[in-house]
């Protein structure tokens, strides 16, 4: 069973034969309708990214929505759940960062999405601690994959310019983490395994930033001009372009320094914990995931040109 906006493209969970619920995590009576007491888990994964046009808009999603979702499965009994937060809570702290620190370092007014997941992190820990559901945190980075109606159009919207500029020569490990691999993360945090914990889902295993985009350009037979930018100069002209009021196209609340400096240095986060205490190991390889996705790219692409 599975809450949707009006207006969404649901045809890939029709076809794996979900039950459809038309709604809102903002609407009371969406969230009821859901008939969550024939349900034993629940997964949260709703929430306002980058680009909400005030605090209230992404509170009223992102904290209010989440209450809504975890006390309606708490009063019908769901036993267990996973609540999908991210890495934005940690803030700008340098790394290496793990579970155990805490949030406390100071987050931007103008990060609505950072403060609201912080906020929502609090409603679900509260709602554990009562003892009527589990309920687990991940933590992943920025998502990639199929369906992906964010990361990936950026990088396709890069890949397909000019030039690809690439701080630092786009060599250092990129936080990113494919959907895939999350959802198998997921469905271990919904076995039970590690219950009321936080984990970071992210890959270490070498994802570079010219990684994704030599994949990316590769599965849409693409030959872009990479060009490389030394990460001081790109870091001290995103701020620059962020003091003068520029920010990333559909992300008006994403800080323009903090995405150049994390695709100019080492993946900060640690996936340590989720390894040992989820037991989770990433299925599929960077160049699986990036085929997969190419193969979706170039489905969509195709449908698109045939109307």
């Amino acid at each position: 069973m599975a809450l949707f906006r009006s207006g969404a493209e649901v045809g890939f969970l029709r076809a794996l034969g979900c039950e459809l619920v038309e709604g809102s995590v903002t609407d009371p009576s969406g969230v009821q309708s859901l008939r969550m007491g024939r349900c034993s888990a629940l997964v949260h994964a709703a929430a306002m990214m980058y680009g909400a046009e005030s605090f209230g808009a992404s509170e009223a999603v992102n904290v209010d929505g989440t209450r809504r979702v975890l006390e309606g499965a708490r009063d019908a009994g769901v036993t267990q759940a996973v609540h999908i937060s991210s890495v934005a809570v940690y803030g700008d702290q340098p790394g290496p960062i793990t579970e155990d620190l805490p949030l406390e370092w100071p987050l931007r007014i103008q990060d609505y999405y950072a403060r609201t997941k912080r906020a929502a992190e609090q409603v679900a820990r509260g709602i554990h601690a009562e003892g009527r559901v589990g309920v687990t945190v991940l933590r992943p980075p920025a998502l990639y994959g199929e369906r992906d109606r964010w990361l990936i159009p950026q990088l396709i919207a890069l890949v397909k310019g000019v030039f690809v500029p690439l701080p630092g020569g786009g060599r250092t490990r990129f936080p990113a983490v494919y959907a895939g691999n999350v959802a198998q993360a997921v469905e271990l945090a919904l076995w039970g395994r590690g219950s009321g914990g936080v984990f970071n889902i992210t890959d270490e295993s070498g994802t570079t930033l010219r990684r994704l985009f030599e994949g990316l350009a590769g599965e849409l037979a693409l030959r872009p001009r990479f060009v490389t930018i030394p990460a001081a100069l790109a870091r001290t002209g995103a701020g620059f372009a962020e003091a003068l009021g520029l920010r990333i196209s559909g992300a008006r609340d994403l800080s323009l320094k903090r995405t150049v400096r994390l695709a100019s240095e080492d993946n900060p986060y640690s996936s340590g914990k989720a390894r040992t205490v989820l037991g989770w190991s990433p299925h599929f390889t960077l160049e699986e995931a990036l085929s997969r996705t190419g193969a979706w790219i170039r489905e969509r692409e195709g449908s698109n040109d045939s109307r």
